[in-house]
C-alpha cells in the first residue's frame, strides 16, 4: 500500500464519505484539497461526482412527483407525461453537458491546466495523415451519415417500443394469461440489447473512418 498521511486521508473520508452525511453534498472547496492530495487526475472524478449530483435535483425532484401520476390521472394523460419528461430530460442532458464544461473549464484554469491535454500528446495508431489532408469531404460525408444513423437508431427505437406497447394492449384485449401481457417488458429489454450490440458495431466503424488523430477525438 501507498504511504498517505493518515490524518489528512480521514478527514476527507470524513466529510466527502461519511455515510452520515448522505443529505449533504459534499463542499466545492473539497475538490481542491482531493487535487492537492491526490493529483488532478483523480480529483476529476470527484469534480464530476458532485457536480452531476448537485445537477440531478431538478429532474429527480419532478420525477418524484411525477411517480404519483398513475394514481391522479388516466392511462392516456400518464403517456403523454411521460413523454414530456423523457422531452424535459433530453433537453436536461444538453444543458448539463454544456454546464459542466464551463465548470471543468474553470477548474482547469484554476488549477494551471488550462493548456494541458494529456490525450493530445498521443497519435493514434490508425491514424493516416495523408488520408486527413486529401478527404475532407469524405469525413464530412461519414460524419453527415452517422448523424443519419444516429436518428435513424432513434427512430427504429421508437418504433419497436410502440410495436411492444401495442402487442400488450392486444393481449390485454383477448385476457390472455398475464405472462404474455408482461413479455412486453422482455421484448423491450431484448431490443435494447440488440441495437445497442448493433449501434456499437456501426458506430465504431463510422468514427474509424473519420480518421480521429488522438484518442480523445476518437
Amino acid at each position: 500500500f501507498a504511504v498517505h498521511q493518515f490524518e489528512e486521508v480521514n478527514e476527507l473520508v470524513e466529510t466527502w464519505a461519511n455515510p452520515r452525511l448522505w443529505y449533504r453534498f459534499p463542499e466545492r472547496s473539497l475538490e481542491d484539497r482531493i487535487r492537492n492530495y491526490f493529483g488532478e487526475e483523480v480529483a476529476w472524478l470527484f469534480v464530476w461526482q458532485n457536480f452531476f449530483m448537485r445537477q440531478l435535483l431538478v429532474p429527480c425532484a419532478i420525477g418524484a412527483l411525477l411517480f404519483f401520476r398513475r394514481w391522479l390521472l388516466p392511462i392516456e394523460s400518464q403517456r403523454k407525461v411521460q413523454i414530456l419528461f423523457g422531452l424535459f430530460m433530453s433537453v436536461w442532458v444538453t444543458v448539463y453537458n454544456r454546464r459542466y464544461f464551463r465548470y471543468e473549464a474553470v477548474l482547469r484554469q484554476r488549477w494551471g491546466m488550462d493548456k494541458f491535454l494529456l490525450s493530445s500528446v498521443y497519435v493514434r495508431d490508425e491514424y493516416v495523415p495523408d488520408r486527413a489532408e486529401k478527404t475532407d469531404a469524405r469525413i464530412t460525408c461519414v460524419m453527415l451519415l452517422g448523424d443519419m444513423v444516429a436518428i435513424g437508431m432513434v427512430i427504429v427505437c421508437m418504433l419497436g417500443v410502440r410495436a411492444v406497447h401495442s402487442l400488450r394492449e392486444h393481449m390485454m384485449e383477448l385476457h390472455s394469461h398475464w405472462v404474455w401481457q408482461q413479455g412486453a417488458a422482455v421484448l423491450i429489454a431484448c431490443q435494447i440489447l440488440v441495437l445497442d450490440m448493433l449501434w456499437r458495431v456501426i458506430s465504431q466503424r463510422l468514427v474509424n473512418l473519420e480518421n480521429h488523430r488522438t484518442p480523445a477525438q476518437w
